[in-house]
């Protein structure tokens, strides 16, 4: 449920720092992407599915970012 974002840690539990692995970091960005992805939300309100489809194309343009350096 996208209103899972609005309530849980926005932190991964280990935090994610500049050293984290590659694996960290790509099990921590799928965890994420699961509840706000935008063809997850089909239940819910426009506003949230616009928030979650902002978010959703940020975190992945960071991930993508962070996996080719």
């Amino acid at each position: 449920n996208a209103r899972e974002v609005y309530t849980a840690s926005p932190v991964p539990n280990p935090p994610l720092t500049r050293t984290s692995k590659p694996a960290q970091v790509k099990s921590a960005y799928h965890k994420l992407v699961r509840v706000i992805h935008p063809d997850k939300l089909t239940n819910e309100e426009l506003e949230v599915k616009c928030i979650c489809t902002h978010l959703f194309t940020l975190i992945t343009d960071q991930y993508n970012a962070a996996m080719n350096k």
